[in-house]
């Protein structure tokens, strides 16, 4: 530690100071003053503390689903949420959140907020999340104090779930997609001659407004009577409206009957937050078409 004045007396001169003769710091710390901390001595900066001062958000998690009863904030290629924009040490265990409280049916946003040191996870039905001017991350609309995390739907059963029909745990931040699979509907049949759902194929899924939704079916259908047809479609959100020009299988006026495979799919953008599904439509020209096996699939592109 050196002495001032001098020894011997005289004065300091301007750049007589090196960094030996500085105070030591800790390693990984950078010397300034802490955002909002005012007027004063020079400080060492903690990582947290310098990524404050230079605004540089950062959202080192993701939403996890653990069980029925748990989702999960985790850290993901960091420890660190910006959360009031201050980069806050996500727990590494995790921080939880249980389904006391919830409302069967509903659809929550996920919003990751500070109780003292503490880091917390608070639910928010209706009203979408908005952009934080301050940092760009968006964050509880009126509350800045609550960062996004992620968004689910809770079961009607009063359960999280996160499986290939049913994805309803969605995380915003490292968000790698989903896959979704349908049910087999081998076996389902129709007489309408418009678009309509066919068997118990329905694949839901919680998106986010923009994302796109890659879905296919492949599988085989027949014809039951002379010159017949069968259309074979998807809906995205629809059991009514084909999302894709629809595949054909006709039967032949020769022939008592046909079959034939069918594969039909394309990409389809989803309007907004929230509960989506996509299934099988199908309809035909006259007397009864039916689907042999097959299933729908698909995949939900994350896109943060």
């Amino acid at each position: 530690m050196p002495y001032f004045p001098p020894v011997g007396g005289g004065v300091l001169l301007p750049n007589s100071i090196d960094n030996a003769l500085l105070a030591d710091m800790a390693d990984g710390t950078v010397k300034g003053r802490p955002l909002g901390a005012g007027l004063g001595d020079p400080q060492d900066l903690t990582l947290a503390q310098l990524r404050a001062l230079l605004a540089m958000p950062v959202a080192q998690c993701r939403l996890d689903y653990v069980s029925t009863t748990v989702l999960r904030l985790n850290r993901c290629n960091g420890c660190l949420l910006t959360i009031d924009n201050v980069p806050q040490v996500i727990p590494a265990a995790g921080v939880d959140l249980t389904t006391a409280g919830l409302t069967a049916s509903a659809v929550y946003y996920v919003y990751a907020y500070m109780v003292g040191s503490v880091m917390t996870l608070g639910v928010v039905t209706g009203a979408a999340p908005v952009v934080d001017p301050r940092n760009g991350l968006k964050v509880k609309a009126g509350d800045p104090t609550m960062t996004l995390v992620g968004q689910f739907r809770f079961g009607a059963d009063s359960k999280f779930y996160d499986q290939v029909d049913i994805r309803f745990t969605r995380t915003w931040f490292n968000d790698p997609g989903i896959a979704i699979q349908g049910a087999s509907i081998a076996g389902s049949a129709t007489s309408s001659t418009t678009s309509v759902e066919l068997g118990s194929g329905r694949a839901s899924f919680v998106a986010w407004a923009g994302e796109i939704a890659s879905v296919m079916f492949s599988g085989y259908g027949s014809s039951n009577t002379p010159a017949s047809v069968l259309y074979l479609s998807i809906g995205i959100d629809s059991v009514v409206s084909p999302a894709f020009p629809p595949s054909v299988v006709q039967c032949p006026a020769s022939s008592p009957s046909y079959s034939f495979d069918m594969t039909n799919g394309g990409h389809g953008t989803l309007a907004g937050d929230g509960l989506h599904y996509a299934t099988i439509l199908a309809s035909v020209n006259a007397n009864v078409g039916t689907v042999g096996g097959g299933y729908l699939t698909g995949y939900v592109r994350g896109s943060r």
